[in-house]
């Protein structure tokens, strides 16, 4: 049995069984089409979140503004442990789960818009507070366990559970689906399918009771709660099209399709033309009731910690048989690193000439950028007033060298100049 070595003092605190690790179980299984009750009016509102995977300064700031403002978040527990009390966190942090939740959606082009429901939130933290105490997780706790009650059984049945993670955090545990058990990443199919509109969350921090440590758990609402189907993404990926911060690129991959058959379909990944070598874990009929139907694989060779520069993988699913007919889906993920600043086009030199002749030298640090356009203003005021310049002749002078050359307009006295690169 494991053993927490505990600062203020010389004893040894022994752990709840299995309380020492962290881990996930079994994610919560649902074959039978599930309406939303009528009741899941009483939601927390959440902001819709949208961004653009494709822009990659959108992208970072998208990191920075959403998902690191999710992280760090008190808690705020007012429960107990010892009297069996659920308790509540705050409202925030509450807030900041959601959050997480709905970051991870909006980088995979999906709504992200789902709200958190009072009532399930309650029967969440008791459920967490089950898992916690009994140090172990399961969707079908009975009356026998520590904290036992209705309402946390209930939840149990319908959540993601995870033990030794809460909150944002649990969320993060969730989308990489770690776990010998968890090779059909059922956890994350829930967290993205597209119809997701309303959930619910309990966490409970790590307690000490009777000289015996209790992990923090996460229990995470995830089935019920769904609205009609978004007439897009067609399919959902993750990690996903565009550009992608490394740190949410876990080791399994996974791509999803509604009632797609994977039978025979395969799946490659390449580098700058080189193969890149992968394992497709192996589909069997566990890996359904969990949302849309997945392959996943797990790709070798790929960096653990930051790019050393942006780094694109093509990833091609061929021979998926959707209604009959069999597709093939080819799609670019490019891992950044967020802490650095992307690549860009920045001017070297202007020069004028009589007759109002401006000549740009520029160079482009590696946008991907595959032809480019001059905007001038004449005074900076707003985004709006830059206009292209239709004339402007743009010319490749190799290694990332162009020269703009263009005739600014007599009337103007002043006028501003910028490059603009076009995927």
């Amino acid at each position: 049995m494991g053993k927490i070595l505990l600062l203020a003092g010389i004893s040894l605190a022994v752990c709840a069984p299995a309380a020492c690790g962290q881990g996930l179980g079994s994610p919560p299984r649902s074959t039978e089409p599930i309406v939303s009750p009528p009741e899941l009016s009483r939601q927390q509102t959440t902001t819709s979140l949208t961004v653009d995977a494709h822009d990659r300064l959108e992208v970072q700031a998208f990191f920075y503004w959403v998902y690191r403002a999710s992280t760090g978040v008190h808690m705020q527990w007012n429960g107990s442990l010892a009297q069996c009390l659920p308790g509540t966190t705050s409202l925030a942090y509450e807030e900041a789960t959601i959050r997480r939740v709905n970051y991870y959606r909006a980088m995979a082009g999906l709504p992200g818009d789902v709200t958190l429901d009072p009532v399930w939130n309650a029967k969440c933290q008791a459920a967490a507070q089950m898992m916690s105490a009994q140090g172990e997780l399961s969707h079908y706790p009975d009356s026998s366990w520590a904290c036992y009650s209705e309402d946390g059984e209930e939840a149990a049945g319908y959540s993601n559970l995870a033990g030794g993670s809460a909150g944002p955090e649990a969320i993060d545990d969730y989308i990489a689906d770690q776990g010998e058990y968890n090779y059909f990443v059922g956890h994350r199919r829930w967290i993205l399918h597209p119809r997701q509109k309303v959930m619910g969350t309990g966490s409970v921090p790590p307690s000490r009771l009777d000289n015996t440590y209790y992990w923090r758990a996460n229990a995470l609402w995830v089935t019920g709660g769904f609205g009609h189907r978004p007439a897009t993404p067609e399919w959902v990926a993750w990690p996903p099209e565009g550009y992608v911060p490394y740190q949410v690129v876990y080791p399994r991959w996974s791509f999803s399709y509604p009632r797609a058959d994977f039978t025979g379909t395969d799946v490659t990944m390449s580098e700058s033309g080189s193969p890149v070598s992968l394992t497709i874990l192996a589909l069997d009929n566990n890996d359904r009731g969990y949302a849309d139907n997945t392959i996943v694989w797990e790709p070798s060779g790929l960096p653990s910690g930051p790019p050393a520069a942006d780094t694109t993988y093509t990833v091609t699913i061929s021979d998926v048989v959707i209604s009959g007919t069999h597709r093939n889906f080819t799609y670019d993920v490019t891992i950044i690193d967020p802490d650095k600043p992307p690549p860009c086009i920045e001017t070297t030199s202007i020069k004028s000439s009589p007759g109002n002749a401006i000549s740009i030298t520029f160079i482009d640090s590696g946008t991907g950028a595959s032809d480019y356009e001059l905007e001038n203003a004449t005074e900076l005021s707003g985004i709006g007033d830059w206009i292209t310049d239709p004339d402007a002749l743009i010319t490749n002078l190799g290694a990332g060298l162009l020269q703009a050359d263009t005739t600014s307009s007599p009337v103007a006295r002043t006028r501003f100049y910028r490059i603009k690169g076009i995927q």
